[in-house]
């Protein structure tokens, strides 16, 4: 049982760590839309500053699994397209959401 449980925080506080903004920041170069994000109106409006795990990995412990999937998959992707295209692929990623937000409204 007391195996058991410490497993579970090991884990579950892994995800914490590993969730982390500044742990998104150590391999992406998410520096850009992260001050971004700083200067919208999401950041900081109800007294609480949303980091990348907000949007981009599945929360609560129902979703664990899912959360462990988005790290593999999604980190291996972008750290991959970060090191093959670097700052010209952000340009390209700001350009595509640009164009992406004029066609939501």
């Amino acid at each position: 049982m007391a195996g058991k449980l410490r497993q579970h925080l090991r884990v579950s506080g892994g995800e914490h760590v590993h969730s982390r903004t500044e742990f998104c920041d150590s391999c992406h170069s998410q520096t850009y839309p992260y001050e971004e994000l700083k200067k919208s109106s999401h950041y900081g409006a109800l007294g609480a500053d949303p980091g990348c795990k907000d949007c981009h990995v599945p929360q609560w412990l129902e979703n664990f699994q899912l959360a462990l999937w988005t790290h593999t998959y999604d980190g291996i992707r972008a750290l991959l397209a970060e090191m093959k295209y670097g700052a010209e692929g952000y340009k390209r990623a700001k350009k595509r959401r640009l164009t992406s937000s004029v066609n939501l409204f």
